[in-house]
């Protein structure tokens, strides 16, 4: 089984990184994101970079990633307190149409949307409720999943045994 892990690198990173080996202890191969170390990226600081992408420009990383969602057979965004960042919502999209199975790992909330973007625009609030129940009707009918225990469930994927851990 093939996943892509989606979400804000700036803000969640420890946990995607977490997540990554968790699935690798479960046998599931993680297309992107496919490193662990990032690099010092100052002179681009919203956009996190990992050793070895040093020359690569992120229009290049992110053409990756969109890449690495068509060859993948599940898509987690790692939606932490409903926050996954502008690039992980444009890769839901793409995953959305490529007919992917798609896991949140928390289930998204709006007034948390809100806060954790730092909203205060109200055509922008209007937006993101449009989203937000946009989201719960794929949750509703099935298109969106929530929970890595429904993603282990949905592909019969069990736990490590302690012998495979080591």
């Amino acid at each position: 089984m093939k996943v892509v892990i989606s979400g804000s690198f700036r803000k969640h990173l420890q946990g995607i990184l977490d997540l990554k080996k968790e699935f690798d202890k479960r046998g599931i191969t993680i297309l992107k994101p496919d490193k662990i170390k990032t690099i010092d990226n100052s002179d681009r600081p919203d956009f996190v970079k990992f050793e070895g992408e040093e020359s690569i420009p992120p229009l290049v990383l992110k053409m990756d990633y969109l890449k690495a969602i068509k060859e993948c057979d599940a898509h987690i965004i790692y939606n932490k307190d409903s926050y996954w960042g502008n690039s992980a919502t444009t890769e839901l999209g793409i995953s959305e149409a490529y007919k992917k199975k798609i896991y949140f790992i928390e289930m998204p909330n709006f007034e948390k949307m809100i806060s954790s973007k730092g909203v205060t625009d109200e055509c922008e609030k209007e937006d993101i409720k449009y989203f937000y129940k946009y989201l719960l009707g794929g949750i509703e009918v099935g298109v969106f999943r929530v929970g890595i225990e429904q993603l282990y469930k949905d592909f019969n994927i069990e736990e490590p045994t302690i012998d495979e851990e080591r």
